[in-house]
């Protein structure tokens, strides 16, 4: 009986052993993950990072093009848009580069647009100087961004966008307007409409990233800017931008404004704001060999390009001066004590003939012993 329960104690013994875990199945379990799980799992997650960064670079890429798409094409269309409102203030435009006073800019610059503003003073005048818009490459150290950086000469600005001293040429600066403009190149055919002139270098004609199209006669303007800008350190990422718009002037002067001759001060030369016939007639005084001539831009100060007699017609574009000899002693140009010139036109008060609003008249003085007087009528008829 003894050994039958030593016997079923041992059996039972033996089943609880059977029951334990085995030592060598604990230790596999605990062993880890064998190195081809592991490159696997490696490889695995590089694959996932690599395609997860590669979105996350492409959506940052595409946030920043997006954003500097919209700030360089926000930048051009101030540009246009504030060169636009000095050209409304404008009147003569002149519609070739030739035409353009380039003696106030630096070396190197390449005028693309200038006209004349009237006399805020005196709207009846147009100042003397031309407001120019030119364009330069940038200095070795400047901070502007090339290819191309647009300037503007004129007069400076208040907040308002009012002109300060205007009429005292010597406050006139230069200041930028926008950079990163492209580079120049050669004006393709048609880069201009019909009865539009492209203000550029001739007779190989190079256009800046801005330049402008003058409609002859100088009553609307085309504006272009062209953007060039590498969106990464290298050539690999080069975008273009470009924008346009048109715009007219519109200043008070209907066919012609007195401005001042070079080296004056006082208003004689009459400016015609669009082709016309000039007539001049002398309505008083003795006058063999008087004259009457149209002058090319600036201010008179071109090309003779009609000259006749008195009673004669001759021919202006829009821009031209018309000047008036009188015995070749004084003109409307140029005159020295004791001689004076006086102009009146249908807007003067103190006039001593009723005048029209194409018509001048002008009054030559001598102020010796012997008082003599000269008066010329001038009309100009619109063509």
């Amino acid at each position: 009986m003894a050994r039958v329960k030593a016997m079923r104690s041992y059996l039972g013994y033996i089943n609880y052993l059977g029951r334990l875990p085995k030592k060598s199945a604990w230790l596999v379990r605990q062993a880890g993950f064998t190195i081809t799980e592991v490159l696997l799992a490696s490889s695995m997650m590089v694959i996932v990072i690599s395609v997860a960064g590669i979105g996350v670079i492409n959506l940052l890429r595409s946030d920043y093009r997006a954003n500097a798409d919209s700030e360089i094409q926000n930048n051009l269309n101030r540009t246009l848009e504030f060169v636009s409102d000095e050209v409304r203030r404008a009147k003569i435009i002149p519609d070739s580069e030739a035409a353009i006073m380039t003696d106030k800019l630096p070396e190197g610059a390449r005028a693309v647009l200038a006209f004349q503003i009237l006399n805020p003073s005196n709207p009846g005048q147009f100042l003397p100087n031309q407001l120019v818009y030119y364009t330069t490459s940038p200095g070795p150290e400047s901070s502007l961004t090339g290819p191309r950086i647009l300037w503007r000469y004129g007069p400076n600005l208040d907040a308002n966008g009012n002109y300060i001293t205007p009429a005292d040429v010597a406050t006139w600066i230069s200041s930028p307007v926008t950079d990163r403009l492209a580079a120049p190149a050669p004006a393709p055919d048609g880069i201009c409409p019909e009865d539009f002139n492209l203000i550029a270098v001739n007779p190989n004609p190079v256009v800046d990233g801005f330049y402008a199209c003058v409609r002859a006669g100088g009553n609307q303007v085309i504006l272009n800017a062209n953007a060039e800008v590498n969106l990464t350190t290298g050539d690999t990422d080069k975008v273009d931008y470009s924008v346009s718009t048109r715009v007219s002037p519109r200043a008070t002067c209907e066919i012609f404004c007195l401005v001042p001759p070079p080296g004056s001060t006082n208003p004689t030369l009459p400016i015609v704001t669009m082709p016309a016939n000039v007539t001049a007639k002398v309505i008083q005084g003795n006058c063999a060999s008087c004259t009457v001539a149209t002058i090319g831009p600036p201010n008179g100060t071109g090309t003779v390009r009609q000259k006749g007699a008195m009673g004669s017609t001759v021919q202006a574009d829009a821009g031209d001066g018309i000047r008036i000899d009188v015995n070749d002693l004084l003109s409307n140009f140029s005159w020295t004590p004791p001689y004076q010139v006086d102009v009146y036109t249908s807007d003067s008060s103190d006039s001593p003939r009723n005048l029209d609003n194409n018509q001048v008249l002008f009054v030559f003085t001598t102020t010796t012993t012997v008082p003599n007087s000269y008066q010329v009528l001038v009309t100009i008829t619109p063509r």
